[in-house]
């Protein structure tokens, strides 16, 4: 099954860095606390993300559409790309597409971080590019989507090589970045994401996942 051709919801993030190296960046970034961070009597913070090797073939967090209910313990997937080595991309269960935290994670990352969040949703659909890199300095926001008021388009921050900026003066709202443009700019960056190989990888994949602890 390729989720780029069947997946109502397809969000995940292209890291050109080594699998080792993402996890470890989105391990600690979790497990850094703060004030809501579960504690034992001691006040000492809770650990609550863990991560392994998943050996032999590894399967997505979700399946078609990703999950809406965030009290639900978090899990993601990374992977190597079969035809794309020595680079990383991630998957979480949740529908933010993990958004957010790549957002803060870049931040002190020196590789380049590029988030995809489209939603093939028959309410409200939604393509949105985010691109993260030299520690954020360099920061690219583009957004296409509609809700109750209608279809809106946003780009933030400079434009980028890969991009064909002529797509947004197009008159149709939806169609100034759409699956076919994104899949465009992915695959100028070297990702080609309509390819089995890279929802497949030769080595072992890796699981971070949660065990949500009450305060004590």
């Amino acid at each position: 099954m390729n989720p780029y051709q069947t997946f109502s919801d397809l969000l995940f993030t292209c890291v050109d860095g080594p699998k080792s190296a993402i996890v470890n960046t989105v391990l600690t970034g979790f497990n850094e606390p703060d004030q809501w961070s579960p504690r034992d009597a001691s006040g000492t913070p809770i650990v609550q993300y863990f991560a392994k090797d998943v050996e032999g073939e590894f399967s997505l967090p979700y399946v078609d559409t990703a999950e809406r209910d965030t009290t639900k313990p978090a899990r993601i997937i990374f992977w190597e790309p079969r035809i794309r080595p020595g680079t990383t991309v991630l998957m979480g269960r949740f529908h933010d597409g993990l958004s957010h935290s790549i957002f803060a994670l870049s931040e002190s990352s020196p590789y380049t971080w590029i988030n995809i969040r489209i939603y093939d949703d028959v309410d409200y659909p939604g393509c949105f590019f985010d691109f993260y890199a030299n520690r954020r300095t360099t920061q690219r926001i583009l957004m296409a989507c509609k809700d109750e008021k209608g279809w809106d388009f946003v780009q933030d921050g400079p434009a980028q090589s890969f991009e064909n900026t002529a797509y947004y003066s197009r008159r149709q709202i939806k169609d100034r970045l759409n699956r076919e443009i994104i899949t465009e700019y992915l695959e100028k960056l070297g990702y080609m994401v309509g390819h089995e190989g890279f929802w497949e990888t030769t080595a072992s994949a890796s699981l971070l996942w949660q065990e949500r602890r009450r305060s004590k």
